[in-house]
């Protein structure tokens, strides 16, 4: 059986988590700032729920809104992960990978010097998928 061409690509990527990203960091750092010094509870409850379902398990919530994964894989400990991979125009990759008994994760794969610009276009693109609003 061949691979996924898809899956290959990721596999020959250079990915990395979006927290060692520093612009992408930054941005997850501000949201739990404002959600902790914010004086209305409402919107700081509102504002750590999105922030977690960056995180948490999307598998049921993209199944229904993108359809079928690109591929699947696994992880070190043999779960099965479902991959979406998602291109930013000329800029980079990335890929939400998720599983129910671990929760989301993103890997991005940038070209070189275009951080600021994939970033902004990541966090455009990541607003859409799982319909954020305040983050």
């Amino acid at each position: 059986m061949s691979k996924n061409k898809k899956l290959i690509e990721f596999e020959n990527s250079n990915s990395t988590p979006i927290q060692n990203i520093p612009l992408l960091r930054e941005w997850i750092d501000s949201c739990y700032h404002d959600a902790t010094t914010s004086k209305n509870k409402e919107k700081s409850y509102k504002i750590l729920e999105e922030v977690s379902k960056i995180f948490r398990n999307n598998k049921k919530f993209l199944l229904n809104k993108l359809g079928k994964q690109d591929f699947c894989t696994k992880d070190s400990a043999n779960r099965r992960l479902y991959c979406w991979q998602f291109n930013i125009e000329s800029l980079g990759v990335f890929w939400i990978i998720t599983a129910p008994e671990r929760g989301s994760s993103i890997e991005v794969d940038i070209l070189d010097n275009k951080e600021e610009e994939f970033c902004l276009l990541f966090k455009e693109k990541i607003r859409q998928i799982l319909e954020l609003e305040l983050i």
